[in-house]
C-alpha cells in the first residue's frame, strides 16, 4: 500500500505541471487576512504583495488558496501561496504551491536577482524584433533584451521556440512599459521545460538595496498579471 502511495505522488508531480501549463492565462483575486498582515508589520522595508494569483480550471480543482508559508523579520520577508491539494487518505491533502515571493537584500554571493542572468555573458549575435535590440546566446536558444530599466531573458529548447516565446513576452510588456509601477530596474526570465513555459521575476524600487523576487509555475501571461497587481498598503497597515 505504501508503495502505491509513493507511486501516486511521483505521477502527481510529473503530470500536474503539464496540466497547469495547458491552462489559460487567467488570474484570480487573493484575499489577505488580518493575521498575515500583522506578521508583515514586523518588517521595516516596504512590503509589496500580489492582489491576484494564477488560476484556471485545473488549479481550482486543487482546492482553495491559502498562505502555506509566511516569515518576516526586520529587513526581509517571504511567503508562499498554495492550494489545499488533493486529499490522499489516510495521508491527508497534498499541497500544491502556486507562487513564492520574497523581499529583502540580495545575499553577498549573488550578483543578480535571478541566477539565469549570470549564466550567459558571451554574446553570439543580435537581432531586431518589435522595436527591441535583442542579444542572442547559446546557439540562439537564449535571447536577452533591455527596456525601461528591466532585462528580459528567454531560454528555450530551440531557436524557433525561443523566437515565439520572445514574441509572447514582448506582447505582455511592449516597449516603454514598466512591469511594476515605480521600479528602478528589474528582471523577467521566461524558460521552456518539458512541463511548459514558465516565468520568474525580480525587481527593485531603491537602486538595488532591496529586491523583490517572484517565482513559481506561472506562465508569462499569468506572471505579467501578478506583477501588474502588486500593491503596497503597509503604510496604512502600520497605523
Amino acid at each position: 500500500m505504501q508503495k502505491l502511495v509513493y507511486l501516486f505522488l511521483a505521477m502527481y508531480f510529473i503530470f500536474v505541471p503539464i496540466a497547469v501549463a495547458n491552462q489559460d492565462d487567467a488570474v484570480e483575486p487573493f484575499q489577505w487576512g488580518k493575521e498575515q498582515v500583522n506578521e508583515l508589520k514586523r518588517t521595516d522595508i516596504p512590503v509589496y504583495i500580489p492582489s491576484h494569483v494564477p488560476t484556471g480550471d485545473f488549479l481550482k480543482q486543487m482546492g482553495s488558496l491559502y498562505i502555506s508559508k509566511l516569515e518576516a523579520s526586520k529587513n526581509q520577508y517571504i511567503f508562499t501561496i498554495s492550494r489545499k491539494g488533493k486529499d490522499l487518505k489516510p495521508h491527508g491533502p497534498l499541497p500544491f504551491e502556486v507562487m513564492t515571493m520574497s523581499g529583502g537584500p540580495l545575499p553577498a554571493s549573488r550578483k543578480q536577482a535571478l541566477l539565469t542572468y549570470e549564466m550567459f555573458e558571451k554574446r553570439e549575435g543580435s537581432i531586431k524584433l518589435n522595436g527591441f535590440h535583442v542579444d542572442s546566446f547559446n546557439d540562439r536558444k537564449v535571447f536577452i533584451w533591455k527596456d525601461h530599466g528591466w532585462e528580459y531573458l528567454v531560454w528555450a529548447n530551440n531557436p524557433n521556440s525561443a523566437i515565439n516565446i520572445m514574441k509572447r513576452v514582448m506582447s505582455i510588456f511592449p516597449k516603454g512599459k514598466n512591469p511594476v509601477a515605480g521600479t528602478t530596474s528589474g528582471q523577467f526570465t521566461t524558460y521552456e521545460s518539458r512541463e511548459g513555459v514558465f516565468s520568474d521575476a525580480g525587481w527593485t524600487f531603491d537602486q538595488g538595496k532591496t529586491w523583490y523576487i517572484l517565482t513559481g509555475k506561472s506562465m508569462p501571461e499569468q506572471n505579467g498579471e501578478m506583477l501588474k497587481s502588486m500593491v503596497s498598503n503597509i503604510g496604512e497597515w502600520r497605523k
